[in-house]
């Protein structure tokens, strides 16, 4: 059996500014394909997109669990700065044919206000419903943190293939090895995020079935990625097609919802269609 997570470890260690280790020039030198240069917009867009989704888990008996709060501080501060890392990439690498990660991020939030409102599910009826649900509810909130690091992490190995590949004779593969490190780094930076949610889901969903109840709707019901509502639904679906491009990703990603306890394939199912996939 591994070792419990070490929360105050990762909150003492805790990742902050990533400009410092940035080779912008680099990056902005080797250029990015058009394709390539918007995925990295909406994933800055994605990832600063936390501060929201924490207003709605902390309203509700998440809060209320020391060691679960503490971790989700130190995470949202994390994703900060991950955000702010891929935005100066995509500022960096928009004069190269890409498009410009301004329209990107006023797309994103075009389509915001009308989707919040249709939902009717904000921190008020989150609050109330909470009560109902109790603390079974902590484990249907870290499923949704550890499904949202499956999804944005198939769109960032395929930015980091991309950006570490040779060049090609098309107008998508562009060797960028400035991208690569950075998208690297990130990835080992929230390694440890996915780290602590699968091993939480392993032990809340696992010893009960209502937990894992309220995980499989929840998990059906939310926009995908967890940041969408700050997305537009052109940016949607390009992010769906990079980062799902075939079968095998579709595959891995179904697999990796259903690793967790009480999580069955008709949920994965829905997901992958809440993804527009």
């Amino acid at each position: 059996m591994s070792a419990p997570f070490d929360v105050r470890g990762f909150a003492r260690t805790a990742q902050g500014s990533l400009r410092d280790g940035l080779d912008l020039e680099a990056a902005a030198a080797a250029g990015l394909a058009p394709e390539v240069h918007r995925v990295v917009a909406i994933l800055a867009a994605l990832e600063g997109a936390t501060m929201e989704h924490l207003r709605n888990v902390l309203v509700t008996p998440t809060h209320k669990d020391a060691r679960v709060t503490a971790f989700l501080v130190s995470w949202a501060y994390e994703k900060y700065w991950i955000a702010d890392a891929m935005l100066a990439i995509a500022d960096a690498t928009g004069g190269h044919g890409s498009t410009d990660a301004a329209a990107h991020a006023r797309a994103a939030a075009s389509a915001a206000p009308a989707r919040r409102g249709s939902t009717g599910r904000g921190p008020i009826r989150r609050a109330l419903a909470g009560f109902a649900q109790g603390f079974d509810v902590i484990g249907a909130h870290l499923a949704l943190g550890y499904v949202d690091d499956l999804v944005l992490d198939l769109a960032y190995a395929r930015l980091g293939a991309i950006a570490a590949a040779p060049a090609a004779a098309n107008d998508v593969v562009r060797p960028n090895p400035a991208l690569a490190d950075a998208v690297a780094r990130i990835r080992d930076i929230k390694s440890r995020h996915t780290a602590f949610f699968e091993g939480e889901c392993a032990l809340r969903l696992g010893s009960s079935v209502r937990a894992a109840r309220l995980a499989r709707r929840e998990l059906a019901r939310s926009a995908w990625p967890l940041g969408a509502a700050v997305v537009g639904v052109d940016e949607r679906r390009a992010f769906a097609r990079f980062a799902l491009p075939d079968g095998d990703a579709r595959a891995s990603l179904v697999r990796g919802i259903r690793s967790l306890p009480g999580i069955d394939e008709r949920t994965a199912t829905a997901v992958l269609r809440r993804l527009g996939s």
